[in-house]
């Protein structure tokens, strides 16, 4: 799909801010562009299926992060790849923005393609971070177990 020249332009600013704009500069931007624009969150994304928020907790970017939460934005809307932000922000070890997105309503139980959890991307991350691995397992603790309806044998 050929892409407007306006179009383009918002998506290129509206990457920039969400990956590594100036912070406050970044937050107005994106605060208007989606209250404009709302489904943009969805739709924008950088050429290879990546959307701002997936970016922004990619990145670390914390305030860009609540940001897009504070917008209404899918905390689990997955990339081209499947991957989710919490997924990636996992995997590069940014706890403050892995507690924004369980604030936020990401589901830690989503899997990756390969059934790769989050758990298993903190275990990975480029920063070795105990306490990522400590909140996401009493996070973990936290969910419903299953319940077992099937009957024991007598």
């Amino acid at each position: 799909m050929v892409m407007a020249k306006q179009e383009k332009t918002l998506q290129e600013k509206f990457f920039h801010a969400a990956y590594n704009g100036p912070k406050d500069m970044s937050r107005l931007f994106i605060r208007e562009t989606l209250k404009t624009n709302p489904e943009a969150a969805e739709w924008l994304d950088d050429g290879y299926g990546r959307t701002g928020l997936i970016l922004a907790a990619w990145n670390g970017r914390l305030e860009i992060v609540q940001e897009f939460l504070d917008a209404g934005v899918n905390p689990n809307q997955r990339g081209e790849d499947s991957m989710t932000a919490l997924m990636l922000a996992c995997a590069r070890g940014h706890l403050d923005v892995v507690k924004a997105l369980k604030k936020g309503g990401a589901d830690i139980n989503l899997e990756y393609e390969d059934g790769l959890n989050c758990a298993e991307f903190a275990k990975h991350a480029s920063k070795n971070r105990k306490d990522l691995k400590a909140f996401l397992a009493e996070w973990q603790n936290e969910q419903p177990q299953p319940i077992n309806t099937t009957p024991e044998p007598q």
